[in-house]
């Protein structure tokens, strides 16, 4: 099953017209890129983004090529539909956004700012055993 491509067309027509600006359309689908670290904050920081989330089987090609500025990934699997790795896409740019996370050196200490995916953290007692 893909997504129609009329009433998604319409449905995108109506999102752009009611968006400042020219906003970039995005389908987030297995086939696409991989945002590289840092790049959300390059790309949508003043940007506005549309994302087009298909179910199933997607979107209809001619849609993809006539309407989307971009595909991008959230990783090399495969879902039954787009909204999770819409979701995962805007929780990735919303924490970028000055004061989201409540404090302003928590994007620039984040583990993948430095490289690292992730390093251990410990909570309390220091010393614990099983």
């Amino acid at each position: 099953m893909l997504m129609m491509v009329e009433p998604l067309q319409k449905a995108i027509h109506a999102a752009k017209s009611a968006a400042p600006g020219k906003p970039q359309v995005l389908p987030p689908l297995p086939t696409g890129k991989a945002p590289e670290p840092g790049s959300s904050r390059r790309d949508f920081s003043k940007q506005n983004v549309i994302l087009v989330a298909g179910r199933y089987e997607g979107i209809d090609e001619r849609l993809l090529k006539l309407e989307m500025d971009e595909e991008w990934s959230i990783g090399d699997y495969v879902l039954s539909g787009g909204e999770l790795a819409a979701m995962t896409m805007i929780d990735v740019v919303t924490r970028l956004i000055p004061s989201a996370l409540g404090h302003a050196d928590s994007v620039a200490e984040d583990s993948l700012s430095s490289g690292l995916l992730k390093y251990p953290q410990y909570t309390r007692p220091e010393n614990w055993t099983v």
